[in-house]
């Protein structure tokens, strides 16, 4: 169980980054990408937070719930209703 929460941790964590880091390269901060100064493509942060939602998304019903495996059965439930 331990696990899910940190997995759910990294991936608010990645996502609030990816977050934060978008808002300033919106801004016209091209170098918030951690690039030293160089210019971090437009869909990085974008891909990132993507990865990090899909993230929170399967390990927070997980972590509140207390079934680390809610996520491995909801797959097998859509794929049985195939």
């Amino acid at each position: 169980m331990i696990l899910v929460w940190i997995y759910l941790i990294a991936s608010v964590v990645i996502f609030v980054m990816a977050v934060y880091n978008q808002i300033l390269y919106l801004r016209g901060q091209r170098d918030a990408g951690f690039t030293n100064g160089a210019d971090a493509p437009k869909w990085l942060w974008l891909f990132v937070s993507f990865f990090g939602l899909l993230g929170i998304l399967s390990s927070a019903p997980g972590a509140i719930f207390h079934q680390p495996t809610w996520l491995i059965d909801k797959v097998f439930w859509l794929i049985s209703k195939l």
